[in-house]
């Protein structure tokens, strides 16, 4: 009996041990499929089997480690980080955990926890390759470029052949201007690494900045050959596409892409891209509508979706006045937490979208009176009733506003302060080819219009009606001095789904010579809308301040600059001779010629738009008329001092890489 008892447990035990075993070959089956998916960039697949593996055996840590790889590749940092925690019960000491650890870390802004993490790294390995990398990461994330050279440099020691540093080197010598040493690292990483998909995406990134489309081309249908599935590859091929002239392309592969189910945002943001190119506005607005869909937050994919309504649509069409309301929107809620000046731009941008919006047209009138912009008030109140739409509580407002306002300044001089030209400043917009942005395709195009946009409100500033698109310096230059502009703007901007910085440089339209460089960077909520406002504001404070008096009765002169220009009482101008006035050749500045200075006025009354001064002469003769110019006393404008921001589109780049 007693020999049946232990035979019995012997089978019982020789089953629990098979079961471990069966239960364990499961679970490590589970994650050897995961890691296939993983190795091919399909992180949803390797997520669902790594958890199926860690349901067969909640204690095998290598599923943890790759779950926090996968989802660090999703940017779901705080997820990867949770299972890197996990990890960490069963492989304590780990510098392969470590450094992912430190990786994650430097996602999420945590620079001193990643520095911890890649001591314990480089303690245990000083040599490791990875934590060097992450080391890289790290400057290139704090804005030492120069430093993660050298760390590269050092890997490159190490690894000679390396693909991860040649192509993070080539990357930050492109972003540093230094393209000999970008092109030498790259062509190095092709010869060592050329049957690799990564290295061709990467080689065709770099073509394409320096807007070699057809060479970029190539890479990209190279990388695909190598990896059909290749979403950023792809994704890059329809840019390249698009932004050469082949807009057709461009938009069979983005359905293409959409038809194989890479229905994100840059892809729709592609095909509705690609379609506005080819004159298909409604299929446009259907993929813009999708992008939307996806990420109704998305600043850019509303911007184009506006744009496009703009451009294609005639302003009375009742298709504008749906997406305006969402300015009208944002503008009352804004309104109501008492940010005034933001409302006031929600409600020009979505009158800018459907100018017949009767809410709309009264509720910025309303807003303007509560900021003492009576005449403003009352000039919408005019629109609203040519438009046709005046009811009685609008007749009754206009009838109280005309009798208060014969007391202006505008009526005691009979002259209509808002059809006044004061825009003697002149401007021209132009951007570069090749500045590849993959969130989304040829978003500069979208920002420069934007801009152009928010200065249509400027009182003293014109901007030219000119070509986007210039090849280069020579085109845009060029053009300007052809257009006669005072002068030209080149834009460029980076963005990443968190971040988004503009920067504006800003030329002579006359000789070319720089003037200034300006920049705007901002992140969070509205960080486009506060970007472009930013360098719309940097120029008008940086353009000279010049006006002209309109009109002048005995020692009073009625001058076009007012309230809404930021004069005050007791401000001083110089009068000076019609023409006297000439902008600097070099810097924001303007010069005249002693012998062009008439006199002086000082402001006593103000308006919104115009305002009154006494006028003292500056010779025995009096030579002051109607026409001739005003430049404020302190003539040394200088531009504001402009920090340079460090963006992460570089480290965004670099991260990616592996």
């Amino acid at each position: 009996m007693r020999q049946k008892r232990l035979a019995l447990g012997a089978v019982f035990c020789l089953f629990l041990l098979a079961s471990a075993s069966a239960q364990k070959t499961d679970a490590l089956s589970l994650y050897g499929r995961g890691k296939v998916y993983e190795q091919e960039n399909d992180w949803y697949s390797a997520i669902e089997l790594y958890l199926q593996a860690l349901e067969k055996n909640p204690a095998y840590a290598d599923p943890m480690l790759a779950l926090a790889r996968s989802y660090y590749e999703l940017g779901e940092y705080r997820e990867s980080l949770t299972w890197a925690g996990k990890a960490a019960k069963y492989r304590r000491g780990s510098t392969e955990l470590f450094n992912l650890q430190a990786f994650t870390q430097i996602a999420l802004g945590d620079h001193s926890a990643a520095l911890k993490s890649l001591a314990a790294s480089l303690d245990k390995e000083p040599n490791n390759l990875d934590a060097r990398f992450a080391m890289a990461l790290l400057d290139l994330a704090q804005g030492k470029s120069l430093d993660a050279v050298k760390r590269y440099q050092e890997a490159l020691r190490l690894a000679p052949l390396n693909a991860r540093a040649l192509l993070s080197l080539a990357m930050v010598y492109a972003e540093s201007g230094n393209e000999a040493a970008s092109r030498a690292a790259m062509e190095q990483a092709l010869r060592a690494h050329g049957a690799e998909a990564q290295v061709h995406y990467y080689a065709a990134l770099m073509s394409s900045k320096a807007a070699s489309w057809e060479e970029a081309e190539e890479y990209c249908r190279t990388a695909l050959e190598i990896r059909s599935n290749y979403p950023e590859a792809r994704l890059l091929l329809g840019t390249v596409l698009l932004l050469s002239g082949a807009p057709a392309q461009a938009s069979e592969l983005a359905e293409t892409s959409v038809a194989a189910g890479d229905r994100n945002l840059p892809t729709w943001f592609l095909l509705g891209a690609s379609r506005e190119a080819l004159g298909e506005q409604e299929r446009a607005l259907s993929a813009y509508k999708a992008a939307l869909l996806l990420s109704p937050e998305d600043e850019i994919s509303r911007l184009a979706l506006e744009r496009l309504l703009i451009k294609a649509y005639k302003p009375e069409d009742r298709i504008r006045e749906s997406w305006a309301d969402y300015h009208f929107k944002r503008a009352a809620e804004l309104e109501a937490r008492n940010f005034r000046d933001q409302a006031a731009f929600e409600y020009r941008r979505g009158l800018r979208l459907y100018p017949y919006s009767f809410k709309g047209r009264l509720s910025y009138a309303q807003l303007l009176k509560a900021q003492d912009k009576l005449a403003a008030y009352y000039e919408e109140l005019s629109l609203i009733k040519a438009n046709g739409q005046a009811d009685q509580r609008v007749e009754d407002s206009l009838e109280i506003y005309r009798s208060l306002l014969r007391d202006s300044l505008s009526s005691a001089w009979g002259v209509d302060q808002f059809a006044i030209n004061k825009r003697l400043i002149s401007l021209a917009f132009f951007r570069y080819p090749g500045n590849i942005q993959l969130r989304h395709a040829d978003s500069d195009g979208v920002i420069l219009d934007y801009l152009k946009d928010i200065l249509v409100h400027s009182s003293r500033i014109s901007v030219a009606d000119s070509p986007q698109m210039a090849q280069g310096f020579k085109e845009a230059f060029r053009a300007a001095r052809e257009a006669k502009v005072d002068y030209f703007v080149i834009v460029s901007s980076q963005e990443n789904e968190r971040d988004v910085s503009i920067q504006a440089q800003v030329f002579s339209g006359k000789t070319g010579s720089p003037a200034g460089k300006l920049s705007a960077y901002r992140s969070g909520n509205d960080k486009l809308k506060n970007s472009a406002l930013r360098i719309c504001d940097l120029l008008e404070k940086s353009i000279p301040f010049k006006s002209f008096l309109i009109e002048r009765k005995q020692n009073e002169a009625l001058i076009a600059l007012g309230k809404n220009d930021g004069l005050k009482v007791g401000d001083e101008f110089l009068v000076l001779k019609k023409g006297g006035v000439r902008l600097s050749s070099e810097g924001f500045s303007a010069e005249y010629a002693d012998s062009d200075v008439l006199g002086s006025v000082r402001i006593g009354k103000l308006d919104e738009e115009v305002s009154q001064g006494s006028l003292a002469k500056a010779s025995f003769f009096d030579m002051i008329n109607p026409g001739d110019e005003v430049l404020p006393k302190k003539t040394e404008k200088k531009p504001e001092a402009q920090k340079e921001p460090v963006f992460p589109s570089l480290y965004d780049l670099v991260r990616k890489i592996r």
